[in-house]
């Protein structure tokens, strides 16, 4: 299925750290994190607050670069061994 996502980067560093995507859908900035683990549960639990912190941390960065984007989100793309990866929209706000 198409998502219509404008990929603008991978592994984007910023003074705040690192994004692994970053991404644009209309007005929307999108930061995804992604987590390769070997269980579900694992990979649900992989980001932690610290992470959100620094993620939230590079998006102003990021945001305040961009001409365009109008508003942030965070996803996470959860990776595990013989499954399709799972792709959580808004997964967490700051």
């Amino acid at each position: 299925m198409l998502k219509m996502y404008s990929i603008l980067g991978t592994r984007v560093k910023t003074a705040a750290g690192e994004v692994d995507i970053l991404a644009r859908r209309g007005r929307t900035l999108i930061i995804v994190e992604v987590k390769a683990r070997r269980s579900k549960a694992a990979a649900a639990e992989a980001l932690r607050p610290r992470q959100q912190v620094r993620l939230a941390r590079a998006a102003e960065i990021l945001l305040a670069r961009t001409q365009t984007a109008r508003t942030v989100r965070f996803d996470v793309v959860e990776i595990t061994p013989y499954t399709f990866p799972r792709h959580r929209k808004d997964a967490w706000r700051p």
